[in-house]
């Protein structure tokens, strides 16, 4: 069985709102709002990753300022067709592949890395941004 975040954060939500009911608490308020503002959020879009030449090899990093306490969000891509992003770039086959994306009102930061669990990828990001921090 594989992990499906949106799932996971439905089911916690049913369960922090059912406790809620049973024992209203300012924390229980926090996590169904953390929950609900989790569930909206979608990543941006992949931009077209190939050209009439062919697919992109992978996609660039955008790292604007790597000592910067940025929070980030890391999805996991869905690799399809033998290694192609949904976008069309190409990333071969292997580990899965993460989508860390740290944004804020100044810049984007986004790092793509090849891991097999969500815990080694958080590991890659913190080399890049010591300072890194991540939505659950």
């Amino acid at each position: 069985m594989t992990y499906n975040q949106p799932q996971h954060h439905a089911e916690q939500l049913a369960k922090a709102r059912a406790a809620f009911k049973q024992n209203p608490t300012p924390a229980l308020s926090s996590a169904i709002r953390r929950l609900e503002r989790a569930l909206k959020w979608k990543p941006p879009e992949l931009p077209k990753g190939y050209s009439k030449y062919g697919a992109k090899m992978g996609r660039r990093d955008n790292i604007e300022d790597p000592d910067a306490p940025v929070k980030f969000h890391l999805v996991r891509m869905k690799l399809v067709d033998g290694g192609y992003d949904v976008a069309g770039a190409y990333w071969g086959i292997g580990d899965p592949m993460w989508r860390a994306i740290g944004e804020d009102e100044d810049m984007v930061n986004e790092m793509f890395i090849r891991a097999k669990t969500r815990y080694e990828a958080k590991a890659l990001v913190l080399k890049t941004f010591p300072k890194a921090r991540f939505y659950k």
